[in-house]
C-alpha cells in the first residue's frame, strides 16, 4: 500500500447499540479509506447487533461477540488485533464525518513528528441532528498531565475525535486503563507524558447524546476522576473560558489557512519540539 496511506485501525466496542450501530459502521466502511483494519467488539449484544454486525463482516478485519468485563476489556480486545500506523476507538453510537479518515492520513503523513491528534467536538441526538459545536481549548501538556480536561475545568478532549500512532500507543503501556467511566481521560494523561497533543481546528466525528448511554450519569464520571470534583461548582470552568484564548497561543494546532487554501501547522510554545 502507499505510503500515502498510512494503515488506520479502528477498534469499535459494542454493547446492546443496535439502535444505532449499524450508523456507526457505515461511517466508517463509507469513508472508503484504502488501507483500513476496522475492528468490532461486541459484549455479546441481546439485541439487533449482532445481525448487524454479521451484515458487514465481510468488510471488517476482526469481530467477535463474547461476553467481556466492560468496555475497557473490550477495547484491550481490540487494539491486540489492531496492527495500524495510526490507531483510534469510534463507540457504537458515534459517527465519523465524511472524508475524516483522508485528512487524518493526510496530515500525519505531511507532519511525521506528530503523535496524536485531536479535533473540534460535535454533538448529535438520536436523530442525527448536529445539537453543539464544542469551543475549542488550548491543550497545555502540563495541564493534560496534570488532568485538567474535564467538563468542570477546561473542557473534554473528544475521544471519537482523537487518533494517535501505533508508537505513541506502544510507548505508553499498549493499554486502555482499567476504568469504567474515565478510560479515555486516563489515556490521555498517559500520552501527555510523552508528547504534545496538537488540536485539528474542526471536527473529525460526532458524539452521539442519548439518554441509555454510560456518559449521562456525568456524576459517576468525575467520581471516577476524583471523590471530591463531583461537588466543585461547573462555573470554575469559566476562568478556562476567559484564559482560553491565551491557551490556544501556547498550543500546537492545525488549521486551515484560507489565504493559501492549506492546512497549516501552528507549533505554539510547548516543552516539546515537533519539527
Amino acid at each position: 500500500m502507499s505510503k500515502h496511506f498510512p494503515k488506520i485501525s479502528i477498534v469499535t466496542p459494542s454493547y446492546n447499540q443496535g439502535q444505532f450501530l449499524e450508523k456507526t459502521i457505515l461511517s466508517v466502511l463509507q469513508q472508503k479509506y484504502p488501507n483500513l483494519e476496522y475492528i468490532i467488539i461486541d459484549g455479546k449484544s441481546t439485541d439487533s447487533s449482532l445481525q448487524i454486525i454479521k451484515k458487514y463482516q465481510k468488510h471488517l478485519t476482526f469481530w467477535q461477540s463474547k461476553k467481556d468485563s466492560g468496555q475497557a476489556n473490550a477495547l484491550n480486545i481490540g487494539f491486540k488485533h489492531a496492527t495500524g500506523d495510526i490507531l483510534c476507538w469510534l463507540n457504537s453510537d458515534d459517527i465519523l464525518l465524511p472524508h475524516s479518515l483522508a485528512l487524518v492520513s493526510k496530515l500525519f503523513s505531511q507532519y511525521p513528528h506528530l503523535d496524536w491528534l485531536t479535533s473540534q467536538s460535535t454533538i448529535i441526538n438520536k436523530d442525527d441532528e448536529i445539537i453543539q459545536s464544542g469551543l475549542h481549548f488550548g491543550k497545555v501538556p502540563l495541564f493534560l498531565r496534570l488532568g485538567l480536561y474535564h467538563g468542570k475545568c477546561l473542557g473534554f478532549i473528544p475521544q471519537e475525535g482523537t487518533f494517535w500512532r501505533q508508537s505513541l500507543w506502544k510507548k505508553s503501556e499498549a493499554k486502555i486503563p482499567n476504568r469504567h467511566y474515565c478510560l479515555d481521560f486516563e489515556l490521555w494523561r498517559r500520552f501527555a507524558k510523552y508528547s504534545p497533543l496538537v488540536t485539528l481546528e474542526a471536527p473529525l466525528a460526532s458524539f452521539r447524546h442519548h439518554s441509555q448511554q454510560k456518559t449521562s450519569a456525568m456524576k459517576k464520571y468525575y467520581q471516577e476522576i476524583h471523590p471530591l470534583l463531583p461537588y466543585i461548582p461547573r462555573f470554575v470552568g469559566i476562568i478556562g473560558r476567559i484564559i482560553n484564548p491565551f491557551l490556544r497561543r501556547l498550543c500546537p494546532r492545525i488549521y486551515f489557512n484560507k489565504l493559501n487554501y492549506q492546512w497549516t501547522y501552528h507549533p505554539g510554545i510547548s516543552t516539546y519540539q515537533i519539527k
